[in-house]
């Protein structure tokens, strides 16, 4: 089972007050299962697709978008399960981020802000009006370009109560594994370039076959996986992840906005009590 997919884990980000551990990015995932109470998944092959990249601090390449993840899963008695969620996503021209977890009805449940200028992450509860403040030790600013290959990965982690506390209660931070390159089981392509919300992206596809008798299965199981990133914006805008076992996840940014936000938003308002954390390096 271990050779299907190599063991080198690579701690990518975490989001909420954890985002300073990738100096102000995130790589963002939705576990097909954690994200909903732990339900569903993939176990230990398949049960999250990566999202939106923030790789290190991207300066100059301001935006705002709406973060959607759709699931749909069908259980072996034909029921469907769907299910959708949605962040608000914000990076300013200097690397700040916002991302605003929204609830059911439109209403925003938790806040995760990271300013690697001022060296602090915050992350505030609307409900309270708490806003607990991390100090960070963050490297200067970067505008180091990084490649599709390397911002992009089909996340393939045990689903394991870690990932979900250290991401900020399972809709966050992630582990991700990248296929071995000779293994025979899995097939790479470039799918080329595509307008996708409005930015041009390189799409992958990686399809990863788990041959009979490899996990107890009687036939050959197939995992696709797609990624679209994009080097203008720095950031996956689409990513797609079929696996029979746990159904498909599909994650999208849309109306992505060019400009540069409010920088109110990176702020936290006045009405809010701030709780000093401890200091992360």
């Amino acid at each position: 089972m271990n050779r299907l997919l190599s063991a080198g884990f690579a701690v990518a980000a975490l989001v909420a007050p954890a985002i300073a551990h990738a100096q102000g990015g995130a790589v963002v995932a939705t576990p097909t299962g954690i994200a909903r109470g732990g339900q569903g998944g993939g176990g230990a092959r398949g049960g999250f697709v990566a999202g939106a990249v923030e790789t290190k601090i991207t300066t100059g390449r301001p935006y705002a978008a709406d973060a959607v993840t759709e699931t749909n899963q069908v259980l072996a008695d034909g029921t469907r399960i769907s299910r959708s969620s949605a962040t608000k996503v914000y990076r300013d021209g200097e690397g700040r981020t916002r991302r605003e977890m929204l609830n059911d009805d439109g209403s925003v449940r938790t806040i995760a802000i990271s300013d690697p200028v001022a060296h602090v992450n915050y992350s505030l509860d609307p409900k309270s009006k708490a806003a607990f403040k991390t100090t960070v030790n963050i490297v200067a600013p970067t505008v180091t370009m990084v490649t599709r290959e390397r911002a992009t990965a089909t996340v393939e982690a045990e689903r394991q109560g870690t990932i979900a506390a250290r991401g900020g209660g399972g809709r966050g931070g992630t582990l991700m594994r990248t296929p071995a390159p000779d293994n025979p089981n899995v097939k790479k392509e470039d799918l080329g370039s595509q307008n996708i919300e409005g930015v041009m992206a390189n799409g992958t596809r990686t399809t990863t076959t788990i041959p009979p008798g490899e996990i107890g299965n009687d036939k050959e199981i197939r995992i696709v996986s797609e990624q679209w990133f994009s080097d203008e914006l720095q950031a996956l805008v689409m990513t797609r992840h079929s696996d029979p076992r746990s159904g498909e996840t599909i994650y999208r940014l849309r109306n992505i906005l060019r400009a540069e936000p409010d920088q109110t938003l990176f702020t936290v308002p006045s009405d809010y009590t701030v709780q000093q954390r401890g200091i992360r390096q």
